[in-house]
């Protein structure tokens, strides 16, 4: 994805604020789990805090198998924080792997996520999760 400077940058993942679709992206570089998974996130909530996002864009295409200990995290922590930001709308770009899109589609479907205020969608291509975050308002 070409856009502005990074906020947060490590091997797992590139954070930055995307001017045109007005959101917090989340591209992932490679697989993470525990610190590597979670330390971006709470930088990428920050980010969401400090521009005040309303949409949050995850490309997971290289990120891999979710844990359950992580899984349990996002659903748990992250979520209501999420929430408590001022997040509603979460477009996610699924990766091939049937395994990674299996992780991702149980966060989808956790409790946690369900009974929360965001509006998550997930996407096969990088193009239609942008139109439609363009199109919420």
């Amino acid at each position: 994805m070409k856009n502005a400077s990074s906020y947060f940058e490590s091997a797992h993942i590139r954070i930055f604020w995307d001017e045109h679709i007005q959101c917090v992206v989340g591209e992932w570089l490679s697989f993470a789990k525990g610190k590597d998974f979670r330390e971006p996130l709470v930088k990428g909530l920050e980010l969401a805090r400090n521009m005040r996002a309303r949409k949050w864009l995850a490309d997971t295409r290289k990120l891999g198998v979710i844990t359950q200990d992580d899984l349990k995290w996002h659903e748990q922590e992250l979520i209501p924080q999420f929430v408590q930001a001022g997040v509603r709308y979460v477009a996610t770009v699924v990766p091939n792997d049937v395994f990674a899109k299996w992780s991702l589609e149980a966060l989808e479907s956790s409790k946690g996520l369900k009974e929360s205020a965001l509006n998550v969608n997930m996407f096969d291509t990088l193009e239609d999760a942008k139109a439609w975050l363009k199109s919420q308002l």
